[in-house]
């Protein structure tokens, strides 16, 4: 299930080992199903609606 994954906090004060946000996401959808991706997209977007201000 996809989240908010907080890029600070506690830890930043370590040393980080180099992440390429790209390569993570590219497999983290090539193992998702295009149908459960839809359905993830839909609800996000009803519970989350676009408000021009």
């Amino acid at each position: 299930m996809r989240g908010v994954i907080p890029i600070e906090g506690e830890g930043s004060g370590y040393r980080r080992e180099e992440f390429d946000y790209t390569k993570w996401q590219r497999k983290q959808f090539d193992r998702e199903d295009s149908d459960e991706f839809h359905d993830a997209a839909i609800e996000y977007c009803e519970e989350n609606p676009f408000r021009r201000e």
